[in-house]
């Protein structure tokens, strides 16, 4: 694993959920619960106790979105058109304008970024374009089959098509767990707290986006 301050950081892989997107409160979290409980009219409780795992299903692959569609309506009673999770999905995604420059920026310094999340097709499809970051590539659980640090699976994968060794690549994750997965996998890894701290863990690993990008000079007055 690459120690920080080494200064080999080659590549910065960016999970989604919290970290490119802004948090999401506990109230908007729960809307696509409280939606479906509503138009079938069952219990808050039982609808979440049966969306769970049919969401994990759609995030590592195991259904795509007309198939998760179809089996929440059919459990709940209502039309497929009605089931809301890419409604839910869009109102929830706000991309972080914060991170997004300092993505660019890294890419203007020479440094390849990616995304690592864990994240179903039809969304990840409609939530890129809107995020604002020119990504070199990224690695989603839906193509994996598991999420994304179940093994090591996904950093492979990750690293491959980014065309960099381990020691090279760096994850921001706002996950204390996947922080610690993916240093037992070794990868060096950033527990994000924010902006701030992002651009701090970042100079420590011999990043400083307060420099010019490469190629480009200080205008002159």
């Amino acid at each position: 694993m690459g120690k920080p301050g080494s200064g080999n950081v080659k590549g910065v892989l960016f999970d989604l959920g919290d970290v490119v997107l802004k948090p999401v409160s506990e109230e908007d979290q729960n809307w696509i619960n409280r939606h479906l409980a509503e138009m079938s009219r069952r219990p808050l409780n039982e609808v979440y106790d049966m969306l769970g795992p049919m969401i994990d299903r759609l995030i590592i692959g195991k259904t795509d979105l007309q198939g998760f569609n179809e089996t929440v309506a059919k459990r709940l009673g209502i039309d497929p058109e009605n089931v809301g999770w890419l409604t839910y999905c869009k109102m929830v995604e706000i991309p972080d304008e914060k991170i997004a420059s300092v993505a660019n920026r890294l890419s203007e310094n020479g440094v390849k970024v990616a995304y690592f999340s864990n994240i179903d097709l039809a969304d990840l499809a409609q939530l890129v374009p809107r995020i604002g970051i020119r990504f070199d590539s990224g690695v989603a659980s839906y193509e994996l089959g598991e999420m994304k640090l179940d093994s090591r699976k996904g950093v492979e994968l990750a690293l491959s098509r980014l065309g960099l060794a381990q020691d090279q690549v760096v994850l921001v994750d706002d996950s204390k767990s996947n922080v610690e997965k993916a240093r037992a996998l070794g990868i060096d890894a950033i527990h994000y707290e924010g902006y701030a701290q992002l651009v701090k863990e970042l100079s420590v690993r011999g990043i400083d986006l307060r420099r010019e990008p490469q190629g480009k000079r200080s205008k002159r007055t």
